[in-house]
């Protein structure tokens, strides 16, 4: 019988070791409800990779009390994928910041939750 997780395992690490790209994890720690984060002394900054997948979809059609309507509404969300063994020594928290180093600006994201499973860390994360 065959083992999926296995599998799956397998092909996550082979798409994440052609697809990955290099990262930087900024933690961040906030004094208080609501301010405005700031660098977390008492963690680094940890340079790693990830695969960064960012959806961009657009509903075109749908159904409101049996009639049709049209109309755009953009779904946008980003997640970055990490093999648990290349995960920075610490753990994530919501607010700390990723950086997609190998993109031009480059582009930085929020951790919104973490899910670890396969042997993989799923980090949702916001643009900043």
């Amino acid at each position: 019988m065959a083992n999926w997780f296995a599998m799956e395992r397998l092909a996550d690490r082979a798409i994440d070791r052609v697809f990955s790209e290099q990262i930087r994890i900024d933690p961040q720690v906030r004094s208080g409800k609501g301010e405005r984060p700031g660098s977390d002394a008492t963690r680094p900054a940890f340079v790693t990779r990830g695969l960064l997948k960012i959806d961009v979809g657009t509903i075109e059609r749908g159904n409101f009390i049996g009639r049709r309507w049209e109309g755009d509404m953009e779904a946008d969300s980003a997640k970055i994928f990490i093999q648990l063994p290349l995960m920075p020594p610490y753990d994530l928290r919501d607010g700390d910041r990723i950086v997609a180093i190998d993109r031009p600006g480059p582009p930085a994201f929020e951790v919104s939750s973490i899910a670890r499973y396969s042997g993989r860390a799923e980090i949702l994360v916001t643009p900043v």
